[in-house]
């Protein structure tokens, strides 16, 4: 597992890297079950798995589960969360998943003094909030394929320690 890498701006400058996810939904009455294409060169890390899982469950609550008439989990979003951490399981540590009212994902960071939260919205738009090098708030608007070659927000996570899993 790769503890601090850097992602190299080479890899992403104007298309999403070719070593994106592929992410293909099949559901049945019981069970919603995901494929996954990933390069095989990386390592899936445990925590990647768990938070799929959780993921998942997010898909599973129902119209108004904050009991303040919260909408369900988007596919949308759902589809978006998972390809971005598909795209880079080795070189992220585990995120803190939080289902918005609004049908969204989001995926958290915190370790003081560093805050990260990537918001994906059910109308396929994404909020990402990071600090830059001196530590000032950014705040982008982005699509997913603009979020698979944010460099910049990608250093900032993979430069967070990572957890034990």
């Amino acid at each position: 597992m790769v503890a601090n890498a850097i992602v190299s701006p080479k890899f992403y400058t104007e298309q999403p890297p070719d070593f994106a996810p592929t992410l293909v939904e099949r559901e049945s009455a019981k069970r919603l079950t995901l494929r996954l294409r990933i390069n095989n060169s990386w390592t899936i890390p445990q925590w990647f798995s768990k938070s799929v899982e959780q993921l998942k469950d997010l898909l599973k609550l129902a119209p108004g589960w904050d009991g303040y008439g919260a909408e369900p989990i988007s596919r949308v979003a759902f589809h978006n969360a998972v390809r971005f951490l598909a795209t880079f399981p080795s070189l992220i540590p585990p995120p803190q998943i939080v289902p918005t009212s609004e049908g969204g994902i989001q995926l958290e960071w915190h370790k003081q003094p560093v805050n990260v939260e990537i918001e994906f919205s059910p109308d396929d738009s994404i909020r990402a909030y990071y600090p830059d090098r001196r530590s000032e708030p950014i705040e982008e608007e982005l699509t997913i394929d603009e979020l698979l070659l944010a460099n910049n927000l990608v250093n900032v996570i993979a430069s967070l320690p990572l957890s034990r899993e």
